[in-house]
C-alpha cells in the first residue's frame, strides 16, 4: 500500500486483484472516502480529485459560517 500527500491530507492507494484502490480519511479519524480504478494512475487521480471537492466543501461550509456571524 502506497501512501501521498494532496493539499495537506494523506490517501493511500494499493491494488487487489484486478483492480487500484485508494483511501481518504478525514484529520479526525471517524470517517472516509474509498474508491476504485482500473489503473494505478487513475485511482491517484480520482483521490485528488475528491480531496479537492472536500475541500472546496470545507471552505463554502466556513463561508457561510463567518457570514452567519456577521
Amino acid at each position: 500500500m502506497g501512501t501521498d500527500t494532496y493539499l495537506g491530507i494523506r490517501f493511500c492507494v494499493w491494488n487487489a486483484q484486478r483492480g487500484w484502490f485508494w483511501l481518504i480519511v478525514n484529520r479526525r479519524g471517524d470517517a472516509g472516502v474509498v474508491g476504485a480504478a482500473a489503473k494505478e494512475a487513475d485511482a491517484i487521480r480520482e483521490a485528488r480529485l475528491s480531496i479537492e471537492e472536500m475541500a472546496s466543501k470545507a471552505k463554502l461550509t466556513y463561508a457561510s459560517k463567518l457570514e452567519s456571524l456577521s
